[in-house]
């Protein structure tokens, strides 16, 4: 019987609390802060042009056959994949990517010595690593990596 009694009496003080927490007042400051999660994307950072020519190019995973070429269009950084449609690449870090309007697609860009060398994807197919294609890996001064471009490409 004690039981029961305890558990009616949380029962009441629980409704009671709840009922309280729903009793929110309307002001301008409640209804900014309700409305800015549909008024912002969060995660999106602004890119220029010249920003987003650093990923521009084209990659492989090696062993798996798939290239995947980057490129601007309107504006814009997308993805062609071996076997996909293109897809727009919205910026959700620095190097970082996702694409637009698809769920669990994220391109993190390798940068070194201020170009891309690789893309880690992190796909419902799994996790990926994709090199870029025409690129001399060369050591530099104390076996720092650097990097240039084969000519004509």
């Amino acid at each position: 019987m004690k039981s029961f009694f305890l558990h009616f009496v949380f029962s009441i003080v629980g409704f009671s609390m709840n009922a309280q927490s729903l009793n929110i007042k309307e002001s301008p400051d409640t209804r900014k802060k309700l409305e800015a999660p549909e008024t912002k994307t969060p995660g999106v950072f602004n890119t220029s042009l010249a920003d987003l020519d650093l990923y521009v190019g084209e990659y492989t995973i090696p062993g798996e056959g798939v290239e995947i070429k980057i490129f601007v269009k309107e504006g814009a950084l997308w993805a062609l994949a071996t076997e996909r449609d293109e897809a727009e690449l919205v910026p959700a870090k620095t190097h970082e990517f996702t694409v637009k309007g698809v769920a669990g697609y994220l391109l993190k860009f390798e940068i070194v010595d201020g170009k891309s060398v690789g893309i880690d994807l992190d796909v419902p197919e799994g996790m990926f690593k994709a090199v870029r294609k025409n690129l001399n890996h060369k050591l530099g001064v104390n076996g720092t990596p650097t990097i240039d471009e084969v000519e004509g490409n």
